[in-house]
């Protein structure tokens, strides 16, 4: 409550001081304080117009992403995919390996709930591969998380399909994996299994 407080003080401050960049991190910070997705959306929309008017590709990025990511939460998947491919495309284009790694593992995510789980495996393995080549580091429990998720397409594939799929994954660089799922994202069928 304090830090919210806090962030609200420096987004009135930054309006004052009509200074774009900080209202608009200002505003993603306030956003990361709201647990409430719908709230939370509004406010990273218009930071991302601003990082827009801008021209702040990393910003940007930032807010395309926690906008996919709010609408995961709200189970909207096919809403956030588009949010999540742009933001991938300008981390690959401007060399943000990580912060690309981390948008991979966030479109893996619907793909393991809809059941697309050899997409997932594929995207687990660049993620994962890109993070050991470039020794990156996610929080403990961020990485807890999401590998409670690769366990669950891992069981649904089986081990042999899966291990193959994540292996596909770790020998392609993040430009190949951009295409690869912007590609496969458009070419979407039912899933065969939905739920997990």
């Amino acid at each position: 409550n304090t830090a919210k407080k806090l962030f609200e003080e420096s987004l009135g401050y930054a309006r004052a001081c009509q200074d774009l960049r900080g209202e608009s991190i200002a505003l993603m910070n306030t956003a990361n304080m709201i647990f409430d997705p719908p709230t939370c959306k509004t406010i990273i929309a218009q930071s991302l117009e601003i990082k827009k008017q801008l021209g702040d590709l990393g910003g940007l990025a930032f807010a395309l992403h926690n906008y996919g990511s709010e609408l995961i939460e709200e189970q909207d998947y096919q809403a956030a995919r588009p949010y999540l491919l742009e933001a991938l495309e300008i981390r690959v284009r401007v060399g943000r390996q990580q912060n690309a790694t981390h948008t991979l593992l966030a479109l893996a995510q619907p793909d393991v709930i809809e059941g697309y789980f050899e997409r997932a495996m594929i995207l687990y393995g660049v993620a994962w591969g890109t993070t050991q080549r470039i020794n990156a580091k996610f929080s403990e429990d961020y990485t807890a998380w999401v590998k409670s998720l690769e366990r669950q397409a891992r069981e649904a594939l089986g081990e042999k399909n899966a291990e193959a799929a994540y292996q596909r994954g770790w020998k392609m660089s993040l430009e190949e994996a951009k295409v690869f799922v912007t590609v496969e994202i458009g070419m979407l069928e039912p899933p065969k299994t939905v739920g997990v």
